[in-house]
């Protein structure tokens, strides 16, 4: 009885991890500044990491995302928690794009100080044992108004990828 042929097992090539080179052409260490035109960044294992920074588009969504994160999360907490949003916003992306850096650092100094604003209204009606609410709940409005404008009117500059510098802000974040 004859054997069938069988071919011979070609050589599988192994895969091979490629070093990320320069723009000159030569290659670049591990971890050595951050990746430049799109290409990945390594750890010392040799696994990639994801790329640091924000394309313009990202960029220019969580610009806008946190600048409506406070009338967003006031609707929700009435007025209370309006300014968790464009802190968390700064936490996740300020190393990652300078321009959302400032957005969200912007919009949670404004949100700041416009709590600042609300608690001081609310202290006056408390001290003036509720007589000064016919006061201090109109302004309270006019406030809560004036900062959704100003909110909205920062997301259309941060669409236009164009800065925008609240009228009043306690500078806490930069």
């Amino acid at each position: 009885m004859q054997q069938p042929y069988v071919p011979p097992q070609q050589a599988q090539p192994q895969p091979t991890q490629q070093q990320p080179i320069t723009p000159q052409g030569a290659p670049r260490e591990h971890n050595q500044g951050p990746p430049f035109n799109g290409q990945q960044q390594w750890n010392n294992s040799g696994q990639s990491l994801p790329s640091g920074d924000l394309s313009a588009s990202e960029a220019r969504t969580w610009s806008i995302v946190a600048h409506l994160a406070n009338p967003v999360a006031s609707l929700f907490s009435a007025g209370w928690l309006g300014f968790l949003g464009p802190l968390i916003v700064w936490a996740i992306y300020k190393d990652r794009s300078p321009m959302v850096r400032k957005a969200s650092a912007g919009a949670f100094n404004f949100s700041l100080t416009l709590m600042i604003g609300y608690i001081l209204l609310w202290v006056v009606t408390i001290i003036t044992f509720g007589l000064a609410i016919f006061i201090t709940l109109p302004l309270m409005f006019v406030l809560w108004a004036v900062s959704l404008i100003l909110h909205i009117m920062a997301a259309i500059k941060a669409g236009n990828n164009e800065d925008y510098t609240y009228p009043a802000q306690i500078p806490v974040l930069k």
